[in-house]
């Protein structure tokens, strides 16, 4: 028997089998009973077959496609296969989609008949939205994570929470995941607390209805934590100016052991106020910075890092320069995955840039002349 039968189709299948009727009291049955085709008597069979296959929601593993006996079409909401049409029965590993230019009539028929059960069928009918994910607090054992929830439709919450897990493993909603106690629309947060130092997670962050519908715009991304604070930070940051360059120094830091298997500094500066970006782990320093310009430093091996002396060259005249010092650490899988100590950033500022003018003459000025420059005064510097 080569009938069309899906997980629908076994309630209403049972429910004949046992002889019980009256199917209409469970609400709308989607189902065909196949016990007739089971004894071998004619009996109405599915033409086709929809499928919704989201088994870790948030985690672009949603597939939604429309299938008969020769054919299968794929939504656009599918990520890996996107609106893909193919002959499953000469192509059963579905390795060459089917190009409109190529479809007789009558495959175009049924590709567009495909495409509007998959235009009918919601995803998650009155599911709520999950908006303007963030991080931020992020620490060696823990992280907040947040979003904000609105509602699609008249349904109101019934849970909302998160789940986090080391990248890399196989993502569910169901593990390592904490309910929030409340269940309110809005902007709400969690601290996940218990996490390892110099790691990278995955999260989410979801919402369910009454209905038990998921958010279909799942919050998700990754968070790397930071190393363990050093046992001693640098105590000062001290800069020497002379005409045209800084020296700066500032004394030796120690590492705990954290997982990482180098440390350095990230020196930047600028006239303006030197940053990093809110979420910059992970990042090597020039996709990192925010604003200022990076001063190359070696790293070294943990624990200690030597006191350092560094001098900077070649600056504007007439200006004021902020540096901004962050601790790092090198995972040791990796020495070019950068984790940015922000807490333990050390900042200072210089004064204004000189160089001695000797005055190579000497003039005497008249009271017309002083008038003067004295009405030029709002204009220029003397």
């Amino acid at each position: 028997n080569d009938d069309l039968i899906d997980f629908t189709d076994l309630f209403p299948t049972f429910a004949e089998a046992a002889e019980v009727n009256n199917l209409d009291k469970y609400g709308k049955i989607d189902g065909l009973s196949f016990y007739k085709r089971m004894l071998g008597k004619s009996d109405t069979s599915k033409q086709q077959l929809f499928f919704h296959y989201d088994p870790h929601p948030g985690f672009d593993t949603l597939a939604r496609w429309v299938r008969d006996k020769t054919y299968k079409l794929y939504d656009s909401a599918s990520p890996k296969r996107a609106g893909m049409f193919y002959n499953i029965q000469n192509d059963s590993n579905e390795i060459y989609p089917l190009d409109d230019s190529v479809l007789t009539t009558e495959e175009m028929t049924t590709k567009q008949k495909f495409r509007h059960i998959l235009d009918t069928m919601e995803t998650w009918p009155e599911s709520p939205d999950i908006e303007n994910a963030f991080v931020q607090n992020i620490t060696d054992s823990s992280v907040v994570i947040g979003a904000t929830i609105i509602s699609k439709g008249a349904s109101a919450l019934t849970e909302r929470g998160s789940t986090i897990d080391t990248a890399g493993s196989r993502p569910s909603l169901l593990k390592n995941r904490f309910i929030d106690n409340a269940v309110g629309l809005g902007k709400f947060t969690q601290k996940r607390i218990g996490l390892h130092s110099q790691t990278e997670y995955n999260y989410s962050l979801y919402a369910m209805n009454s209905n038990r519908s998921h958010s279909t715009n799942f919050a998700r991304g990754d968070v790397f934590t930071l190393s363990k604070s050093p046992v001693q930070q640098p105590h000062f940051l001290n800069a020497t100016l002379d005409d045209s360059s800084v020296t700066l120094k500032w004394d030796d830091a120690i590492f705990p052991d954290s997982g990482a298997a180098k440390a350095g500094y990230l020196l930047i500066y600028s006239t303006g106020i030197p940053s990093l970006k809110q979420y910059a782990n992970a990042k090597p320093p020039e996709d990192a910075v925010l604003n200022g310009t990076i001063v190359s430093l070696n790293a070294t091996l943990l624990p200690k890092l030597p006191a350092t002396t560094v001098k900077i060259s070649n600056l504007s005249k007439d200006s004021v320069y902020n540096f901004l010092l962050v601790p790092y650490t090198c995972n040791r899988a990796n020495t070019a995955t950068y984790n940015y100590l922000k807490e333990g950033a050390l900042t200072t500022t210089t004064g204004v840039l000189f160089k001695a003018i000797t005055a190579q003459s000497l003039y005497f000025i008249t009271e017309t002349d002083l008038v003067q420059l004295q009405n030029r005064e709002s204009k220029q510097k003397h």
